[in-house]
């Protein structure tokens, strides 16, 4: 089964589809209500093979991801797990991707608006080193595990569950996956990778083992409500990775790297000119992504970036604003409506991203 067929076999009838970053996605299987619990009480299985994936090998391939990332990438353990921003000279956010170490290779999950920009980017700066990457997006699988019955769900399909941050070799069903533990949506959860070809094997065990499919409306509910920046929203090539609250993905120490000098200024000298900050509304208030957020003398001060509706009917809402009025608690507007700037769980964790 290649991803393509996969895609059309993951798509039951009930479910509505739709496309974003240009890839066709269940939005959700019929029943969202039940969706959001499972990410709240439950095990939520999502479809995330519309990521990108890449592998890279090579002798030169810690150093040389280590050069273009803002994390301790040639540190990284057989093993390891890292988050890392991929910068550019002006230091803003040409990716968030997830680094996967093993003992030859590193594999790398990209946002998904960046399945193909991101290994393209990498690959020009490829000259004399020995680096060479391989595309795995459609040839591969990528399911994610979330909410607080994830490792039981695992546990009960005889998979060892992997430690905070740490990949492991594991047989699901009979097929091979790379399976690892991670901070992301929702909390600590688990994705895993396989061959796009055992895709339905895979899936339909973890359903019997009482994982619930969800799809992108409910995630984007609780990524919203986590504060968990998407790429094109609250991140990109127009925004530093302060800016966008990705201090977990980066080291404080390490040396140079492409966009180094920047990033460490804007922290150094307080030169943050805007954060990502969750809005509180009223009630059955919706605004609309674009919508610019006032401060109390009518003055543009930053928009809406992302919003999602709960079942309940009221609104959780990102936004991108300048400094000054960034501190949870501060009042603000958005299309007449009073708002109130708060925090994101997401933002207070110190654990690595």
């Amino acid at each position: 089964m290649t991803l393509q067929a996969w895609r059309g076999r993951v798509q039951p009838a009930g479910a509505e589809v739709r496309t974003e970053d240009e890839t066709r996605v269940v939005a959700h299987y019929g029943d969202v209500a039940a969706e959001f619990g499972a990410l709240l009480t439950g095990t939520a299985l999502v479809d995330g093979s519309h990521h990108g994936r890449m592998r890279l090998t090579g002798a030169d391939r810690l150093p040389f991801l280590h050069n273009f990332t803002t994390q301790e990438i040639q540190a990284l353990p057989v093993g390891g797990v890292t988050w890392a921003v991929v910068s550019n000279w002006k230091g803003t956010v040409v990716d968030l991707i997830e680094v996967v170490a093993a003992d030859s290779e590193l594999t790398v999950v990209t946002q998904p608006a960046n399945r193909e920009k991101t290994a393209a980017w990498l690959n020009k700066y490829i000259i004399t080193e020995d680096v060479t990457i391989e595309p795995l997006t459609e040839t591969t699988v990528q399911f994610e595990l979330l909410g607080p019955a994830a490792a039981q769900t695992l546990a009960s399909l005889d998979v060892a569950v992997p430690e905070a941050f740490t990949a492991v070799t594991a047989s699901l069903a009979g097929v091979p996956v790379t399976l690892w533990q991670h901070r992301w949506i929702g909390g600590m959860g688990f994705r895993l990778i396989g061959p796009a070809d055992q895709a339905a094997v895979c899936w339909e065990a973890l359903i019997e083992a009482g994982a619930r499919p969800v799809g992108s409306e409910a995630l984007a509910w609780r990524r919203i409500l986590d504060g968990f920046p998407a790429y094109g929203a609250e991140m990109g090539e127009d925004t530093n990775p302060w800016e966008a609250r990705l201090q977990g993905a980066i080291s404080l120490s390490k040396g140079c790297y492409l966009g180094q000098e920047v990033i460490a200024r804007l922290r150094t000298y307080q030169k943050v000119q805007k954060f990502v900050v969750g809005l509180a509304l009223p009630d059955e208030t919706v605004p609309k992504v674009g919508d610019p957020v006032l401060d109390e003398a009518g003055a543009t001060i930053g928009k809406v970036t992302s919003v999602a509706s709960r079942p309940q009917g009221d609104a959780i809402v990102l936004g991108l604003v300048k400094a000054k009025w960034a501190a949870s608690g501060t009042s603000v507007f958005i299309d007449g409506t009073p708002a109130t700037v708060i925090d994101r769980p997401f933002w207070q964790e110190q654990a690595p991203l």
